[in-house]
C-alpha cells in the first residue's frame, strides 16, 4: 500500500525530475526486483529509482537482503535504472548520506521534511536531495521498463478510482474486486 513518503517520492519525479511516468512497486529485470518507485519517459530517456526506508535497519539490511540486485546495478547492467536514491525522513537521511559517502557509492538519498509554512497550524511536506546523485550508466530506459511503469501507473490510478468510489458509495470494493476477478471480466482478450 501507499504511504505518505511514497507519495512524496512520487511527486518529486514527476514534479522535480519531470518524469512522464511514475509508480510504485514495479517490476524490473524481469521480475527479479521490485522498485518501491520508479520514474521515466515516455520518448525513452532515464530511469530513476526510489527505494523508500523507515529504519537504519531497514535500510542497512537492503545491502544484505539485496546485495545482487546493488551488485547490478554498479555494474549497470541493461535494465536497470540510470540513477538510484535511498528516501527516508530527516535524521535517517542524514545518516544514510553518512553511510553513502563513507562506502564512496554513487546512490543519491532524498530526506523527507514536515515544515510549516503558514501560521495556521498546517505542516507542509517538501523533499530535498542531500546528496548528489551520479549516473550509474548512460543506457537508455528499456522498453520493458516503460512497459512495466506504466501498468503499474495504470494499476494505481484504477485501485485509486475504485477506493475513491468506495468511500463516497459506502459498498464493499473488495468483494466487488474479488468478483470481478473471479468472473473473469478483467482477464486478457484470447
Amino acid at each position: 500500500m501507499i504511504g505518505d513518503i511514497e507519495t512524496c517520492g512520487l511527486m518529486w519525479l514527476r514534479y522535480t525530475k519531470g518524469c512522464d511516468i511514475i509508480a510504485t512497486e514495479a517490476s524490473l529485470l524481469g521480475g527479479t526486483f521490485r522498485a518501491d518507485i520508479i520514474g521515466c519517459n515516455f520518448n525513452g530517456g532515464y530511469t530513476w529509482e526510489i527505494e523508500v526506508k523507515r529504519s537504519r535497519n531497514d535500510f542497512l539490511q537492503d545491502f544484505v537482503n539485496k546485495a545482487k540486485k546493488h551488485q547490478m546495478y554498479l555494474e549497470g547492467r541493461n535494465g536497470t535504472p540510470n540513477y538510484f536514491y535511498f528516501l527516508g525522513g530527516r535524521r535517517l537521511a542524514k545518516e544514510m548520506k553518512v553511510y553513502m559517502e563513507h562506502n564512496d557509492m554513487p546512490y543519491g538519498v532524498l530526506s523527507v521534511d514536515l515544515e510549516s509554512l503558514d501560521n495556521d497550524g498546517i505542516f507542509h511536506t517538501r523533499v530535498t536531495s542531500i546528496r548528489r546523485v551520479k549516473r550509474l550508466h548512460p543506457n537508455e530506459t528499456t522498453e520493458s521498463t516503460r512497459l512495466t511503469a506504466i501498468r503499474k501507473m495504470a494499476d494505481g490510478y484504477c485501485y485509486g478510482q475504485m477506493f475513491d468510489q468506495h468511500i463516497r458509495s459506502g459498498f464493499n470494493i473488495m468483494s466487488q474486486i474479488e468478483e470481478c476477478g473471479r468472473d473473469g471480466l478483467y482477464k486478457k482478450d484470447d
